[in-house]
């Protein structure tokens, strides 16, 4: 869980035009007649790219073979006390004694325990190329762990590490993982690997929202241009500007009205406007207005493009700034036809793919996922979101990753619930499925469930407790710990 707290804002509390357009209280966004934050225009565009990627899929080689993450089950014990024994169980390790005898024998001194432990190798590694793990369950879900197990001392099926009480400790303390199985993969069923393959299909790999010249300015420090294309506004305007041009370029919609209004073919503003436009790229800098004015005036071409050249990052919980320049870019990106781009940045904004300083669980608990524009567009919505949830450990280096919590709080909008449910249901009872991806799909409905009406989420609950042994041994704990 990240730590949260609220820091001042500077520039994202500037008054701003575009943003006072696009959004309410808690950054989320202002519909259109069609109920969806999108227009219909650009609903209509984006339609047909989708019925045509969705012609290109079913045409697909899916015969391409993924393989689950290498993955397998460990048993943790922590030992801790100023017992003198501590030593001894490192020894009884280093025999390589059962795990059975050694928490039998010692388990007055024993502080935790967790025998259902799923150990994930990932395929990121560090710079020496030794590979990172995710270790967890499907009720805690799955975390890196403290470990490249490189830094543990490894004693057949053990990996430990010992810590003698000294100045800073009291207590002895030794962390030991048991591993009763080696790590294994296996190949995805075909049914699941097309999940996977619909992702890529719709989400270029090879594409990427932001260009990779972009940055993250700490502060809109904008060049003296802008200044230029503020002043000569005013001036058009007939009174002086009143504030400094640092963090916005407008102060009022009547002077992006007037812009429009007034200067459309005034050759002296188009081009300061263009002078500015290219030192903004240079300087990784520009505003919601800034680019506004250049969607405009220029062309929305151009206003995409400097929108790709700035990360926002976020200063704390309260501040939607990042969701609202998603937002933005995926408009742009739906009105000059530039889908992989819309998507992404859709996507980024349903599962709140953003960086922030801060963040609190009651921020984004409130920011919605608006998977409703996602089935306005005829996308197989249940296929996409198992896509994003499943992993692999042959992905495409650019695929898109879901969070899995958020996915399942976007299902509750689907019109097709009934089908992810059973679909849901189906894959946590199949065997030819891995068990990590069994346990992501777990999250998965149990983010879902929690998200629904008391009576419903109580129904589906008692349902799963009821057919718990339908289930693997690895997810009955899951299953009885959640709440009806």
């Amino acid at each position: 869980m990240k730590a949260f707290a609220l820091m001042l804002l500077v520039a994202a509390l500037l008054p701003d035009p575009a943003r006072a357009q696009t959004s309410i209280e808690w950054g989320e966004f202002k519909l259109h007649t069609n109920g969806l934050i999108y227009s219909e225009a650009d609903i209509q565009i984006l339609r047909r790219i989708v019925d045509s990627l969705n012609l290109r899929f079913k045409t697909c080689d899916l015969s391409r073979p993924y393989y689950s993450n290498p993955q397998a089950r460990a048993w943790y014990v922590l030992f801790h006390s100023k017992d003198p024994r501590l030593p001894a169980i490192k020894k009884d390790i280093d025999n390589q004694v059962s795990f059975q005898e050694l928490v039998q024998k010692y388990s007055t001194v024993i502080k935790h325990i967790d025998t259902n432990l799923l150990y994930v190798r990932s395929a990121s590694t560090d710079k020496k190329g030794n590979h990172y793990y995710l270790q967890g369950t499907p009720y805690s879900g799955y975390n890196y762990s403290h470990s490249v197990f490189q830094k543990y001392t490894e004693r057949g099926n053990w990996r430990y590490k010992y810590v003698p009480a000294g100045k800073k400790n009291a207590a002895h303390s030794l962390e030991a993982w048991y591993f009763p199985e080696e790590f294994k993969q296996k190949r995805l069923p075909t049914k699941y690997a097309a999940l996977i393959q619909y992702v890529d299909c719709m989400i270029d790999t090879t594409a990427s929202i932001f260009l990779p010249s972009a940055k993250r300015p700490r502060w809109a420090e904008y060049p003296h241009s802008v200044r230029k294309v503020v002043d000569y506004i005013n001036k058009k305007m007939g009174h002086k500007g009143n504030r400094d041009a640092r963090y916005t370029l407008l102060y009022s919609d009547s002077q992006f009205n007037y812009a429009i209004a007034k200067l459309q073919n005034d050759k002296n503003l188009l081009f300061l406007l263009n002078e500015a436009v290219e030192d903004c790229l240079e300087t990784n800098t520009g505003s919601e207005s800034l680019e506004r004015l250049v969607a405009a005036l220029i062309s929305k071409e151009k206003a995409l493009e400097m929108k790709r050249n700035r990360i926002v990052v976020g200063q704390c919980s309260m501040d939607f700034s990042p969701r609202d320049h998603a937002r933005t870019i995926a408009m742009l990106a739906a009105e000059t036809h530039s889908w992989d781009i819309f998507l992404r940045a859709h996507l980024d904004i349903m599962n709140d793919n953003f960086a922030r300083m801060s963040d609190g669980s009651y921020a984004y608990g409130l920011r919605k996922t608006y998977l409703q524009e996602l089935e306005a567009l005829n996308l197989n919505v249940v296929d996409l979101l198992f896509g994003l949830t499943l992993r692999a450990d042959n992905l495409a280096e650019n695929h898109y990753y879901g969070s899995v919590w958020r996915l399942g709080w976007a299902l509750t909008e689907s019109k097709e619930r009934k089908t992810f449910e059973a679909r849901a249901l189906e894959m946590l009872k199949d065997p030819g499925l891995d068990e990590f991806n069994r346990g992501l799909i777990f999250i998965l409905y149990a983010s879902y469930v929690s998200r629904l009406d008391k009576k419903e989420a109580m129904a589906l609950i008692g349902q799963l407790k009821q057919d718990e042994k339908s289930y693997p041994l690895s997810l009955r704990p899951a299953i009885q710990k959640l709440q009806n």
